[in-house]
């Protein structure tokens, strides 16, 4: 199916809305984590009872960070890209190469989100 650009437009405005809802999400977790750790050093240091959770709430917490940072700097064209061969091409066919790509990165991070 080909999607009219009417189509594709309500479809990039909901891409980026999700996108910048995800690295709130990201923002929010990141304070989250902080305040965990700071937590988590202040009853270790002056009780010498950390909490038993702290580990493995890192663990997640840092998984939803880089998942929701990905699709923010996508979105926002902000992410590491070495094009030393694309550059040489038409604007075109690097259009067209950079989003094969993200597509192909999308499936690869999705892939290794079900692996986790």
């Amino acid at each position: 199916m080909v999607l009219n650009k009417k189509g594709f437009s309500i479809f990039k405005r909901m891409f980026s809305f999700l996108s910048f809802r995800a690295g709130d999400l990201a923002t929010f977790v990141i304070l989250a984590l902080v305040f965990l750790i700071v937590l988590d050093i202040v009853l270790r240091r002056f009780f010498n009872s950390p909490l038993t959770f702290s580990f493995e709430i890192v663990q997640i917490s840092l998984s939803v960070i880089v998942f929701s940072c990905i699709a923010y700097t996508t979105n926002i064209d902000r992410h590491v890209s070495i094009d030393v061969f694309i550059s040489r091409f038409s604007p075109g066919a690097q259009k067209i190469i950079n989003h094969v790509m993200d597509v192909l990165c999308a499936l690869f991070f999705g892939l290794l989100g079900l692996m986790v």
